[in-house]
């Protein structure tokens, strides 16, 4: 074992000798907080530490150093865990600056060798936003062949599982120019009901597109290809928007067989009203949560309102009406934080345990890369710890 290697083991061992007194001041403060209401984990003191040293683990120990150091004799596969014990392990891994999180995430593969034959054809290869973050063969989302043309089977996205719910999400990029109709035709051709998408059109000082703007404006009306969807209503709710779309099929000549009126939305569209829209089949409504407090890479200041999405998008979506869309960039950073969260609160109301560490090993077997950095696997914990202890609030 070199110096570097030494360093990290020893690190790591002076955590867990430590971390009694490391922690008292900490817990004695989290649990004299009474409500929510004044209440985030995003708010204590150390949160800015936290932020600005996760740069510094990165820097100090390299991927390769710590992919090696994880087969230490004293580093062991996390398993999973009663929801009981989650404060006490976030904080022991919180301890020296999240060496601990920094350690599991690099252990974890990325399953990049994983075949994606259909993404590297020469005919689709302009589709891919990034050209290292493509479907895996076996769970990517294949739409109809039109006109024998096999570029027209393809789009960026893989069906990916929740708990206990195979392909309960497709986690997808979020569309390019040239790519707005294939999102349009997914929508349709796999009855989607629910499009959550997590990353802004435009972000950063260098204002750099994240992302294609794939609807219209409210009360406007757009046509992509085959496909005509008007925006009817937009809601905003905290830290995301709602917004309802119309969405209609148009045959060869233009026009839509058998139009449905624009039905009003308003507050409280109650699933029953949605479906009976959705069973058209030649107009349906197509809700799209935006979320616009989350840069790429990075992680949201508070888990309160995404929280609040979660628990709206499920609320809202029958689970005949799966999958869910989910989308940021290049749909798997924060695209896998959310199903990961998503995931485990599931899991927590039905077994009351948690498993992070293997559910992000399983999305990455569907789709490779899921979850890109440290503080976005922390952030995962966070949320949890934030939904464990507080449930889901309302946004007011």
């Amino acid at each position: 074992m070199g110096s570097e290697q030494s360093s990290l083991a020893d690190s790591f061992d002076s955590a867990n000798i430590s971390i009694n007194r490391y922690n008292r001041n900490r817990r004695q403060k989290f649990y004299s907080i009474p409500t929510r209401r004044h209440y985030s984990l995003s708010n204590v003191k150390y949160q800015q530490r936290f932020d600005d040293n996760l740069s510094t683990i990165s820097t100090k120990f390299s991927t390769d150093s710590l992919s090696t150091n994880i087969g230490y004799s004293k580093f062991t596969i996390p398993e999973e865990f009663p929801v009981e014990q989650l404060y006490d392990i976030y904080m022991q891994k919180h301890a020296l600056d999240d060496l601990a999180f920094a350690i599991e995430f690099k252990s974890i593969p990325n399953f990049e060798e994983l075949p994606c034959t259909a993404a590297t054809r020469a005919i689709v290869s302009s589709k891919n936003r990034f050209l290292n973050i493509l479907p895996i063969d076996a769970t990517r989302v294949i739409l109809s062949l039109l006109n024998d043309d096999p570029a027209t089977d393809y789009i960026n996205g893989n069906y990916i599982s929740g708990y206990k719910c195979p392909n309960k999400f497709i986690a997808t990029q979020g569309p390019k120019s040239d790519t707005c109709e294939d999102l349009w035709r997914m929508i349709w051709e796999l009855k989607i009901k629910s499009v959550v998408m997590l990353t802004n059109v435009i972000e950063g000082a260098s204002r750099m597109t994240k992302c294609h703007q794939y609807w219209p404006e409210l009360d406007q009306t757009i046509t992509y290809g085959s496909y005509r969807v008007t925006c009817v209503d937009v809601i905003s709710i905290g830290d995301y928007d709602k917004r309802y779309f119309q969405l209609a099929k148009i045959n060869t000549n233009g026009d839509i067989s058998s139009p449905s009126s624009i039905v009003p939305i308003d507050d409280a569209v109650s699933l029953s009203t949605i479906s009976s829209i959705n069973d058209d089949q030649q107009s349906r409504l197509v809700i799209q949560y935006h979320y616009t407090q989350w840069k790429d890479m990075d992680v949201p200041s508070d888990s309160h309102t995404l929280l609040h999405l979660i628990h709206e998008v499920n609320e809202q979506t029958n689970p005949e009406q799966y999958p869910i869309v989910v989308h940021c960039t290049a749909g798997v950073g924060r695209t896998g934080t959310y199903i990961a969260i998503d995931a485990m609160i599931d899991k927590i109301k039905q077994e009351g345990k948690i498993n992070i560490y293997n559910f992000v090993l399983q999305m990455r077997r569907e789709r490779s890369l899921m979850v890109q950095t440290v503080r976005q696997y922390v952030f995962i914990y966070r949320s949890l710890l934030e939904y464990y202890l507080y449930g889901n609030t309302r946004i007011e």
